[in-house]
């Protein structure tokens, strides 16, 4: 049985919780922009009041989410590092905080199983710093990966965002000198609801958002990818530059948003094959 099965598996759920509850609030995002996108052009008092209620209302819930999100996540990463350095190191996971980890799925559904190729980690040097550098370089090559294919799809998002904004906006000015047939009122009335479907935008800013993130996460996971390459090389490599490196991964990961679980599932197989063939050839 693979070590730590149901530490990974306690670790994919409460990811999963995490990754569930981020969507939701990106998705209540996208609803707020599409309501704002069409209010302009509903003249009924009690929709319009009624809509604007729940206007208020989105971005608290969605702050809510995003907060349950991120201890979910705290959670989660907590156990995978634990899972990183015992299995790195070969240092026992304490029963302190082994005791933790599984109380935090009490009462809680079943366990999502863990959706990796077995092993987890498929380094071939013993316990040890050099381990502990080839795992972490591993994970961090998985990474770089996969969140390059999230900025591919955000900057498609994005791209997208702007021309249904900027087509929003034209359309408008383009029934200001018409006869105003969609909403029958004056042109300087539809010129001030595109003021309103230009605050549509302030939504978009989340899109440039994640852009940043996983574009940082990205260029972080690909240098410590390279460090921890260079650092598994060496006989004995520096304890406290093996440290340094995981730290400094480990934060970019926890101040990223979750990469998708089918992003994860689509491109697995193609990335473990490239990983393991490269590398664990030559050991």
């Amino acid at each position: 049985m693979e070590k730590f099965q149901d530490l990974h598996d306690i670790r994919t759920s409460l990811f999963v919780k995490s990754e569930t509850l981020w969507l939701l609030s990106i998705l209540l995002g996208i609803a707020t922009q599409g309501i704002v996108l069409i209010l302009p052009f509903i003249n009924n008092n009690s929709i319009v009041t009624t809509t604007g209620f729940f206007l208020i209302l989105f971005p608290i819930i969605s702050s809510i989410m995003k907060e349950l999100s991120s201890a979910y996540k705290n959670k989660g990463d907590k156990c995978r590092r634990l899972i990183l350095y015992s299995d790195g190191l070969g240092n026992n996971i304490s029963p302190h905080d082994l005791s933790n980890i599984r109380c935090t799925i009490l009462g809680k559904a079943k366990l999502k199983e863990a959706p990796f190729v077995k092993p987890y980690y498929a380094s071939n040097f013993p316990p040890g710093y050099k381990r502990l550098a080839d795992i972490t370089a591993e994970s961090a090559f998985f990474t770089m990966h996969l969140a390059r294919k999230m900025v591919f799809f955000v900057s498609f998002l994005i791209v997208l965002s702007v021309s249904i904004l900027l087509a929003a906006v034209y359309f408008i000015y383009i029934a200001a000198n018409s006869t105003n047939i969609l909403t029958g009122t004056t042109n300087l009335a539809i010129v001030a609801k595109t003021v309103a479907v230009s605050m549509s935008f302030i939504f978009s800013c989340e899109i440039f958002f994640l852009w940043f993130k996983y574009n940082s996460l990205s260029n972080v996971a690909s240098l410590v990818y390279k460090d921890c390459d260079m650092l598994r090389k060496e006989e004995a490599p520096n304890s406290i530059q093996v440290t340094q490196a995981i730290e400094e991964y480990h934060v970019s990961l926890i101040q990223s948003p979750p990469i998708p679980k089918g992003v994860y599932l689509k491109y697995k197989d193609q990335l473990n094959e490239a990983y393991r063939k490269s590398h664990y050839q030559e050991n």
